[in-house]
């Protein structure tokens, strides 16, 4: 087979099959390494746990087809050269009693061990996942399966011991008998009890799962966000209730955009929903944040060494693309060396955020490439709007700032007129004042007048137009 050109040098393909209650899931990396690149994707809907609840038992027509599956996963993976693959099962499997002899056909079609997860074990790869794919997470992760939902507490790279409760969509369908009145007594029920969530209050919630993920992209397309990208994805509380609330009351082919969610997975939309409207009602949370890593990608970030789970996945990411698609490697250590000197000389702090993304050189990150000056104003915004004196001989003079800002701005963002009607605003992070960036650093002894500094805004930025031939 001829390998793909373009890839990075990390030796074989790697794989992962994840036999959920919901859905049988094989995902192919690139290989085993901070942030690793899926190379292919497949999943069938199985509904495994579809009678769990109510029988006990694997439903027939649902095993056949998880089967199926299988046996054209393990057949890509033979193709595709993969040498080391890893095989999961959760909820459906762990609580049938016909899931053993379902697990040892399994095996016999995978060739491979497969490992049923117990519900704390499962908790804790969900949490391992976004600590892998989200920068210094802290809050509470939840985990909604077709079996079950895993609850448990992170901060930073701290993982705490998480619960398992009985509230997965397909679960709550079959208990309540399909009706959603009744899923949602037993919702709030068993929700009230998990003193995890009343511990959380005022942090963030983040949302794992593909029916939840389901309905984040409905939100995403109804309220108009232009990034369609999933992961990272915030939704503020209030919104939450109320899209969910909305989700669960009406049929979901009322709902806008529901053709972009697969058919067998719309009538479980309302019961994601009543999950997550509780959820939120109990812990009150900051924001949801959507997760589009979870237990595949926190069983890979457990098999790493220590010295690389420590690392930064967005910068380790960047590593990886600029080895691959950039002109000349190398030329980033001159980035960082060029805008090392260039902070030194502005006299301009650097929050931590800002040192993370534009790393110094003597750091570990130092042959990491990453997009920067993304927007000029967010970079200096906050040191400028926080030194209130003009006797500091080292701010910048405003003709220094224009030249900044004109040869800073990121070249792979557009210039987009929303940059340029919002950078004026954001520039300046004092509500009383609401002075542009130059009306801080002009060195003019009217700078201290909050009265001068709002006409000097007005008379500087010209409204908008200033701005756009800034940024243009």
């Amino acid at each position: 087979m001829l390998p793909a050109q373009g890839r990075l040098d990390v030796g074989h393909p790697i794989a992962v099959i994840d036999i959920g209650s919901n859905s049988v899931r094989l995902v192919i990396y690139e290989g085993l390494t901070r942030a690793p690149t899926p190379i292919f994707n497949e999943k069938v809907l199985a509904g495994l746990g579809r009678e769990v609840q109510s029988t006990g038992l694997l439903a027939r027509d649902a095993v056949e087809k998880a089967l199926d599956a299988l046996r054209r996963f393990r057949a890509l993976c033979d193709r595709a050269g993969v040498k080391r693959l890893w095989c999961v099962a959760t909820a459906a499997c762990r609580d049938a009693q016909n899931g053993p002899e379902f697990i040892a056909a399994a095996e016999s079609i995978c060739r491979k061990k497969i490992e049923v997860l117990s519900g704390s074990r499962e908790a804790r790869l969900s949490a391992l996942g976004v600590v892998s794919g989200i920068y210094r997470p802290d809050g509470i992760v939840g985990d909604l399966g077709g079996g079950s939902l895993e609850l448990v507490d992170v901060h930073g790279h701290q993982i705490r011991n998480g619960i398992t409760l009985p509230l997965g969509s397909l679960a709550l369908q079959d208990l309540s008998e399909k009706s959603v009145k009744k899923a949602e007594k037993i919702v709030r029920r068993t929700l009230g009890s998990a003193r995890l969530l009343k511990r959380a209050d005022g942090r963030r919630f983040y949302a794992v799962g593909g029916t939840w993920r389901a309905l984040a992209r409905l939100h995403m397309f109804q309220t108009g966000y232009p990034l369609h990208v999933m992961h990272g994805y915030v939704i503020p509380a209030r919104e939450a209730i109320e899209f969910s609330r909305l989700a669960h009351r009406v049929n979901p082919e009322m709902l806008s955009r529901i053709e972009m969610v697969n058919e067998a997975r719309r009538p479980l939309l309302a019961y994601a929903a009543l999950v997550l409207e509780h959820v939120v009602r109990i812990m009150r949370p900051r924001e949801i944040v959507i997760s589009a890593l979870g237990v595949r990608e926190g069983l890979l970030y457990s098999e790493l060494p220590a010295r690389e789970r420590v690392q930064d996945g967005l910068i380790a990411a960047a590593q990886d693309l600029n080895l691959l698609r950039s002109r000349s490697p190398l030329h980033c250590q001159e980035l960082i060396a060029w805008t090392d000197r260039f902070m030194s000389s502005s006299g301009l702090d650097e929050t931590a955020e800002e040192k993370r993304l534009r790393p110094p050189r003597k750091s570990d990150y130092a042959t990491r490439h990453v997009c920067w000056p993304t927007s000029v104003g967010a970079r200096i915004r906050i040191t400028a709007a926080s030194n209130r004196s003009t006797s500091s001989p080292t701010r910048p003079s405003c003709r220094s700032i224009i030249r900044a800002a004109r040869s800073w701005r990121c070249r792979c963002s557009s210039a987009t007129s929303g940059w340029s009607m919002t950078t004026c605003r954001r520039m300046c992070s004092s509500s009383r004042a609401r002075a542009c960036l130059i009306a801080r650093a002009c060195s003019a002894p009217r700078c201290a007048s909050p009265i001068w500094r709002r006409r000097r805004c007005r008379a500087c930025c010209r409204s908008r137009r200033w701005w756009s031939s800034v940024a243009s």
